[in-house]
């Protein structure tokens, strides 16, 4: 899977970049608050395995639990940095999946 560059954004980690990226439009379980918020982040350049990050949140704009937290860039890198440590191999082919909770803002 390759991200669009369109739509996604870069950060840098350990002097290597990564894009990463959120679907612009919930899916159906994702606007009813039923289904968690990924971020999706590869390599930027030569991509090749996929990490999908959990944020163990609803997204902002989902129908039940509306809130205003944000996924911002140190976040991102956090969650990549820790995904890491745990073994996400980025040149490796394939799909790593890592959980990074975030804290609900109030609306």
């Amino acid at each position: 899977m390759t991200l669009p560059k369109r739509g996604s954004r870069v950060v840098e980690v350990d002097g290597r970049a990564f894009r990463w990226m959120i679907r612009a439009r919930p899916g159906e379980a994702a606007a009813a608050g039923e289904a968690v918020m990924t971020v999706a982040v590869e390599l930027a350049e030569a991509p090749r395995g996929t990490l999908v990050v959990d944020c163990g949140i609803t997204r902002p704009d989902n129908a039940r639990w509306p809130h205003q937290t944000a996924v911002t860039p140190k976040v991102v890198r956090a969650a990549i940095t820790r995904a890491l440590g745990q073994g996400w191999e980025p040149e490796r082919p394939g799909v790593f999946t890592s959980r990074y909770q975030l804290i609900p803002d109030a609306p």
